[in-house]
């Protein structure tokens, strides 16, 4: 299990942070973002079908409650028309993390977010997408 340290003094799986990066990617239709951590979640394992079903994560019972608990708070965050009460989306978290690591999530959301914007923005392409031409 790969792992990463804030700079808070807390562990979070990359793999879920990955995996929030991409659900970040989709609700702001970042082909950059897609693209970059769609494949590196195949690099840690991730199957194409689990992968094609974030953005329906909610509709479908392929994910755990780890990972639907960062999804929700993920959707809470970037979502400006959220029907959503914060106080569920704690309850969903609680769980599986502390508040040094609802912090982390947080941050690395929001972080995320402006970059996929920016990204979207500036009209970056990865290597795969400049080569085919898109």
């Amino acid at each position: 299990m790969k792992t990463i340290n804030s700079n808070i003094n807390t562990t979070l799986e990359i793999r879920h942070l990955e995996l929030v990066r991409l659900r970040i990617g989709y609700l702001n239709e970042c082909p950059y973002a897609i693209s970059l951590h769609y494949n590196e979640l195949k690099s840690l394992g991730e199957t194409d079908f689990r992968l094609s079903l974030i953005s329906v994560w909610n509709e479908t019972p392929y994910f755990s409650e780890k990972e639907r608990a960062l999804f929700a708070l993920t959707d809470y965050i970037i979502s400006s028309d959220n029907n959503t009460q914060l106080e569920n989306v704690f309850a969903l978290l609680k769980p599986h993390f502390n508040k040094n690591q609802i912090t982390v999530l947080t941050q690395a959301i929001k972080q995320i977010d402006l970059w996929t914007r920016s990204i979207k923005h500036f009209k970056l392409e990865t290597a795969s997408q400049k080569s085919s031409g898109r």
